[in-house]
């Protein structure tokens, strides 16, 4: 996942609004919209942002790594089941013609 918070604080330090970001760099409300809620943004708009701030990339976004607890659980033994009642059903037919 990705933070824009650096962004946030970029802007508060150099007192710019995001209004006047979007000015600035002809952004639309969606584009703004994404950035408060951290929603993916193309490069191309991640360039401008740098070049009109004058910063690197790490002063505008972030990279938040998922925690250990939240990964998805896959569970192997679903399938393992599925085979073996599948295989338990071919017997069974072939015994039972």
């Amino acid at each position: 996942m990705f933070s824009y918070k650096p962004l946030m604080l970029q802007l508060m330090l150099r007192g710019i609004k995001k209004a006047d970001l979007q000015k600035a760099l002809s952004l639309s409300p969606t584009t703004i919209a994404k950035i408060k809620k951290n929603k993916y943004l193309s490069m191309e708009i991640l360039d401008r942002i740098c070049t009109y701030l004058d910063c690197e990339i790490n002063e505008v976004i972030q990279h938040i790594k998922p925690s250990v607890n939240k990964r998805p659980k896959v569970s192997l033994m679903k399938p393992v089941k599925v085979m073996l009642l599948d295989k338990i059903r071919m017997n069974s037919q072939e015994k039972n013609p």
